[in-house]
């Protein structure tokens, strides 16, 4: 069955749907059918980001030169990520990037002209999109500027701390003759 789930004797016409051939014949092509359009189905999903097949990821993913991700909704997300490129790179533009990618308030840009560095400071620990940062950074940074993907976040617990202080001194004892001009 396909479209509707509709069998395919239905659409015969009334003559044709006693003939024992026609019925063996419809229920042989049925599967077939079927099998066509799932295909055209996948081919359609394929067509739109949200809803891509692993075959369309991994198409994108060849094109794009993207190392494909362990999920199929990462790997849009990755592929998503890499389409919302568009030049020319701004401060304004990056923060808007960002914000698609890790979500408002989830991150900070600090720019440090003086000392040409670009820096995301990323205050979630455990962002999956992580990854997708620094590479978008990567591809928006301009040459003459260094990026930089940090985390800063809070972590709550205890450190302990121990160490042992070995001090060694070393003296060279040397003899020397002071021998006076005569």
């Amino acid at each position: 069955m396909y479209k509707n789930n509709r069998p395919l004797i239905e659409y015969l016409p009334n003559v044709l749907r006693e003939v024992r051939e026609f019925n063996l014949l419809t229920q042989a092509e049925e599967p077939e059918l079927e099998e066509l359009w799932s295909f055209l189905r996948g081919a359609l999903d394929d067509q739109f980001i949200e809803s891509l097949t692993d075959y369309g990821a991994s198409r994108w993913e060849k094109l794009l030169k993207i190392v494909p991700e362990p999920t199929l909704e990462r790997r849009r997300e990755t592929i998503a990520a890499r389409l919302r490129d568009r030049l020319p790179f701004t401060i304004r533009m990056l923060s808007e990037l960002l914000t698609e990618l890790l979500g408002a308030g989830n991150f900070e840009i600090e720019l440090e002209a003086e000392k040409y560095l670009l820096r995301v400071l990323l205050l979630r620990v455990d962002d999956p999109n992580a990854k997708n940062a620094a590479s978008l950074l990567r591809r928006v940074c301009p040459a003459n500027l260094v990026g930089a993907v940090a985390h800063d976040a809070v972590i709550p617990g205890k450190v302990y701390c121990a160490g042992a202080l070995l001090q060694t001194n070393y003296y060279t004892v040397s003899t020397s003759v002071n021998i006076p001009n005569a």
